[in-house]
């Protein structure tokens, strides 16, 4: 990736991004402020809707307990305790009208009640005034009681009215409020009861039956902020099951009307988990599906009851996020704007850094290719650049100092490897010719001995020949040594000439009981020149044979070898079963005239002549201990001819 990209790319990242992401975390935790002032709001609104219906039920309380406490019911008592013995009051009529009439004046001032009713002790209605309309009474054949509404179950009845506190105002659903509910009568509250007394004793009972008019005017005149839904449901612990709904703006259902369905799980998608919510907690929150949020709060609306009120507000989804729809499209356009400038000071970051980092590239490459004089001339931009090509024209300097310093000392090296080279070629020499010349020496002085006593001088003379002979060899040998004559290349097949080679060497190694075998030989074709490298062959072959004891083997073994540039080599092994190499030997069989044979077996000429003959022909010679015993040789010889090789052919 280039400089420049890398450059525009970091300047994205640490701006762009960061920012971006700024942005947006900047809305979320502003719209998560505004959903918790939207709910601190709701939460106020709905406890001082609480509080205002609470006022109302209060206030219809003390109203229900003022009316049992009134004049016209007092004056009704005597007929109640008549009632309580099984008669009938003299003036039950004149005093059940003036009631009637009481009451009929009373619903007509205060709405809001459906039913008012008068009971005996039995729960049966003496009086009952009916939405302005009073309920005659009956007979109910010839000794029967006037009752305007018969109790259905007055034993039952009875004892749940006996258990009612004297004086307070108590709810229960009574049994005509049910029986109303069954005929499709909106029942929307529980029936309010106060006990009637005189002189500490309870005569019978008023049951007032509101319907709820005067909440729903309060909660229709309640504020709806952020476009949301109110919803009021019932929840029974008698009837855990059920959430009833007595108002909600979604279905237009009232305390007063019923209008949709009338469980809450049934009305909204939301509705079975708000009711498990509210069983919880008396305040909380349940999220929509749609993103909406509904606030609640529970209400006991009745003093004495377990039968509570679940005010519900719902806010829509949209409400929340309206205000920051804008912002969250601005983000987009403001990444825009943010990538553009990023890519300015990127173009301008490229010309200040990557223009000089790239001249420096240019200047390494041309120091590699081998323009040893080039310096760079400092940039103008950043300290740091200046300081890289200050460094790299220090590290010229300093390396062409070194590579000076270095041929110098390479140079009195070698000057002095040549004159240690030639000093131990001379010693070398003048050790192996002094040798056969003093034998010479002494063998003539041997022969004039002889000729003075008249003895045969021609054995003398035969050892005196054969060491001529000897110092002529170590002569030759130097010169060979000495001359590295150029190898004439051809291919040659690489089975006969080892065979070839190995019946050379066959004889001397029969006269020292050592048997020579050629195993499995690969079929190859070597290029080279063949004499040279025969006579290298052969040397490792002696060598292997005088290293060998009587009775051993020597092994030779020929196979192709593949490197890892995909050249083919032939791989020649020659092992011998003799004592192997001492640890002095390492690191000098190739230095000439150094040898582990004793005096007189070998001049220490062999492995150097071989060496050089294998590294003119670009192969490689090496003598190591084999792990079963002995030493092994194994030289490496080119199966085709190297580049140079073959542009040097193509030229001539």
């Amino acid at each position: 990736m280039r400089l420049r990209t890398n450059i525009f790319l970091w300047v994205a990242l640490a701006s762009v991004v960061p920012l971006t992401a700024l942005a947006l975390g900047a809305v979320a935790y502003s719209e998560l402020q505004y959903r918790r002032g939207i709910a601190r709001e709701v939460a106020v609104a709905l406890s001082a809707m609480a509080a205002e219906i609470d006022r109302r039920l209060q206030f219809e309380r003390e109203l229900f307990r003022a009316l049992a406490r009134s004049p016209a019911l007092r004056e009704f008592h005597p007929v109640l305790e008549w009632a309580a013995r099984g008669d009938i009051h003299p003036e039950f009529f004149e005093r059940e009208d003036r009631v009637n009439g009481f009451l009929e004046a009373l619903q007509a001032v205060v709405p809001g009640m459906r039913s008012l009713r008068v009971l005996d002790l039995e729960g049966n209605a003496l009086i009952r005034v009916r939405f302005g309309r009073r309920t005659e009474p009956i007979f109910d054949g010839y000794e029967g009681f006037p009752f305007a509404e018969e109790a259905t179950d007055p034993e039952a009845l009875a004892a749940r009215l006996a258990r009612l506190p004297p004086g307070e105002v108590s709810f229960l659903r009574l049994p005509t409020s049910v029986a109303a509910a069954r005929a499709g009568v909106r029942v929307a509250m529980l029936d309010a009861v106060v006990p009637l007394v005189a002189d500490g004793r309870v005569l019978g009972y008023l049951a007032v039956s509101p319907t709820g008019e005067a909440v729903d005017r309060i909660l229709d005149l309640v504020p709806r902020p952020y476009g949301g839904e109110l919803t009021v449901a019932e929840l029974d612990p008698d009837d855990p099951g059920t959430a009833r709904i007595l108002y909600a703006d979604a279905t237009g259902a009232r305390f007063t009307a019923a209008a949709g369905p009338a469980a809450l799980g049934e009305a909204f998608p939301w509705g079975a988990a708000l009711a498990r919510a509210a069983r919880e907690s008396s305040y909380g929150i349940v999220r929509g599906r749609d993103g909406s949020s509904v606030h609640f709060l529970e209400y006991l609306p009745y003093p004495d009851q377990l039968v509570s009120w679940l005010i519900a507000y719902r806010v829509p989804a949209g409400a929340v996020a309206a205000p920051f729809a804008p912002i969250r499209l601005a983000v987009p356009l403001f990444a825009a704007v943010a990538l553009l400038l990023a890519l300015l000071i990127g173009r301008l970051g490229a010309r200040q850094v990557a223009g000089p980092v790239a001249e420096l590239a240019r200047g390494l490459a041309r120091y590699a290719r081998g323009e040893r004089g080039l310096r760079l001339r400092a940039p103008r931009g950043a300290d740091e650049i200046r300081s890289l090509v200050g460094a790299f024209n220090e590290m010229a300097e300093t390396l062409e100092h070194a590579q000076a310093e270095r041929d110098r000392a390479r140079a009195r090296a070698e000057a002095q490897a040549r004159l240690a080279s030639l000093g131990r070629l001379a010693a070398g020499i003048g050790h192996e010719i002094n040798n056969p010349l003093s034998n010479i020496l002494s063998l003539v002085r041997l022969a004039e001995r002889g000729l003075e006593r008249g003895q045969d001088p021609r054995a003398d003379l035969a050892a005196i020949r054969e060491e001529a002979l000897r110092a002529s060899r170590i002569v030759q040998g130097v010169l060979d040594f000495a001359r590295q004559a150029p190898p004439r290349r051809a291919p040659f097949a690489a089975r006969p000439w080892i065979e070839e080679t190995v019946r050379l060497v066959a004889a001397q190694a029969r006269k020292r009981g050592v048997r020579i075998e050629a195993e499995p030989l690969a079929e190859a074709t070597v290029h080279g020149d063949r004499g040279q490298l025969q006579q290298a062959l052969l040397n490792l072959l002696l060598n292997a044979v005088q290293a060998s004891p009587a009775g051993a083997t020597v092994t030779v073994t020929a196979a192709r070898e593949r490197d890892r540039d995909g050249r083919t080599w032939l791989a020649v092994r020659v092992r011998d079963r003799g004592p192997g190499l001492p640890p002095e030997a390492e690191g000098r069989l190739f230095e000439p005239f150094f040898t582990t044979k004793p005096v007189g077996e070998g001049t220490g000429l062999g492995l150097a002549i071989a060496h050089g003959i294998v590294a003119r022909h670009a192969g490689s010679l090496a003598v190591e201990n084999h792990p079963g015993g002995g030493a092994e040789a194994r030289l490496v010889l080119p199966l085709e001819p190297a580049p140079a090789e073959e542009e040097e052919a193509h030229g001539g």
